[in-house]
């Protein structure tokens, strides 16, 4: 037997311990891995396939809560346990149908499962679509209850469902004596074009025409397209101006005249001892025929 310093027995002992590692080493690594392996969860995924393994089981849904379904401990994968053997055939809304008559159907347990918690979490079924989405659903079993699902969301919990109410009557209004709340009832008028309807009126003394909405852009085309069907003027009502007394100050007011105009129509009346008829203001030579047809309405003598 041969003879080794206590050095060289020193150097096999480390040659043997390294080489019992390399053998058993990647083996320790994979145990201690396993047991302390960190299980994946998936958060804050969009509900739009309905898939086990996509559901965030941190919701307020309690979509981890399967306590009603599953006996504890157990880890059986119970995907196509079904407890009947034949499949049934009869009118069914997945919005409302129970887990129990969904194995009736043939839904596997998963798939039944997935549909109710999928429900319960605010999920509405509207279409074959949907009910594909479902995990684990096997296409052909969605195929052949085609004819027997009604999609009836009338009978669906917390669904929205549109009310309609009945027009309110516009009231028809006569502009010259039409207050605001009055101009307010009429589509697509504002605040702010109602102060420029009665700022306009003011300035001319009222109107005598309808169209005269439309002066200076004070209502657009599609606005007095919406509001000329409940309008009516009443030329009566507009205030005249006395073109015998009345000064610059008060005829530079009124929208339709200038200071050349304003200055032809008190010359005239200095020079003719007044006016007999406003039409005596179409004999002013150097007022414009359209400035004459414009304020004419709203002259007066007396």
């Amino acid at each position: 037997m041969p003879k080794y310093t206590n050095q060289e027995r020193k150097g096999i002992i480390m040659l043997l311990v390294v080489a019992l590692m390399a053998l058993m080493g990647p083996q320790l690594v994979l145990y201690y891995a396993s047991k302390n392996q960190v299980p994946l969860v998936i958060t804050n995924i969009p509900f739009d396939t309905l898939s086990v393994s996509d559901v965030d089981y941190k919701t307020d849904n309690n979509w981890n809560d399967w306590s009603d379904w599953d006996n504890k401990g157990d880890d059986k994968r119970d995907d196509e346990i079904n407890p009947y053997k034949v499949k049934e055939r009869f009118t069914f809304n997945p919005n409302t149908i129970n887990y129990d008559s969904l194995l009736r159907l043939g839904f596997s347990t998963v798939s039944a499962k997935t549909l109710i918690k999928a429900r319960d979490g605010g999920f509405v079924f509207r279409k074959e679509k949907d009910l594909l989405k479902i995990y684990n659903i096997d296409s052909n079993l969605v195929q052949s209850l085609s004819l027997y699902v009604k999609y009836d969301l009338g009978l669906v919990k917390n669904e929205f469902v549109a009310l309609t109410y009945p027009k309110a009557q516009i009231e028809i209004i006569e502009i010259n004596s039409a207050d605001s709340s009055q101009w307010e009832q009429l589509p697509n008028i504002g605040a702010g074009t109602i102060y420029k309807i009665n700022k306009h009126k003011k300035a001319l003394g009222g109107f005598i025409s309808i169209n005269q909405l439309k002066e200076d852009k004070i209502v657009n085309d599609t606005v007095f397209d919406a509001i000329i069907p409940y309008l009516t003027v009443d030329k009566s009502k507009i205030k005249k101006l006395n073109i015998n007394i009345a000064v610059f100050r008060d005829l530079i007011k009124h929208p339709y005249l200038d200071a050349k105009a304003i200055n032809a129509i008190v010359n005239y009346r200095e020079q003719n001892g007044g006016f007999k008829d406003p039409k005596d203001i179409r004999k002013i030579i150097s007022l414009s025929k359209t400035v004459g047809a414009k304020i004419l309405p709203y002259l007066g003598v007396e």
